[in-house]
């Protein structure tokens, strides 16, 4: 059940994640199998998105400058990764 299959990789399956990281360290994690934070799906978010923010609150210091590349940002992301916990800042094409 906590496997999920990933049919366009060689090995087939595996553990699929979503995942902050920097500098060749994984700051925190998020399994694709567990449900969205319910938080932030309240706020209109998506799930995609509810699990960045969610991600975001996990880390120990406020302030942080998050790249995103091929990934549908919206302002409500954008404003929802600002107000939340540490006030994370995303840089990346916004719609």
């Amino acid at each position: 059940q906590d496997k999920l299959k990933i049919d366009y990789k060689n090995e087939r399956n595996g553990f699929q994640t979503d995942h902050l990281c920097s500098d060749g360290y994984t700051w925190t994690f998020y399994f694709c199998n567990q449900p969205s934070p319910k938080k932030y799906l309240d706020q209109g978010l998506s799930p995609l998105h509810s699990c960045l923010v969610g991600m975001f609150d996990q880390l120990t210091k406020k302030y942080h400058t998050c790249t995103l590349d091929n990934l549908y940002n919206l302002v409500k992301f954008a404003h929802a990764a600002w107000t939340s916990k540490n006030k994370i800042k995303i840089f990346g094409f916004t719609w």
